[in-house]
């Protein structure tokens, strides 16, 4: 069995459904995700917050990676693939069509 660490684990997550699945995540899932991470290893953050997530992201992934605020304001914001025009903006679904950017 292969270990990896939660930073690792978790930027393979991102890599595999937001740059390669074309999916736009919520990044209330992802900090879900991330936290569910950190729990397996021991580590127990209830006060781990979304923007710090997002910092961690712009480090990891840099300009490929990109950020939108939703329609409606009680909604997450988007976490999606750089270059990707939302055709609606609905989570999770692999509903983005290459802008031929990047």
């Amino acid at each position: 069995m292969i270990m990896c660490t939660v930073k690792h684990c978790a930027a393979l997550f991102v890599h595999a459904e937001i740059l390669i699945g074309a999916k736009a995540l919520e990044m209330s899932q992802l900090l879900e995700r991330y936290l569910d991470l950190l729990v397996e290893v021991g580590i127990h953050a209830p006060n781990y917050r979304c923007s710090k997530l997002k910092n961690r992201l712009r480090k990891v992934f840099g300009d490929n990676l990109s950020f939108r605020q939703p329609i409606k304001k009680s909604q997450s914001e988007l976490a999606l693939k750089e270059g990707f025009i939302m055709d609606s903006i609905s989570p999770t679904e692999p509903n983005c069509r290459d802008s031929g950017h990047g």
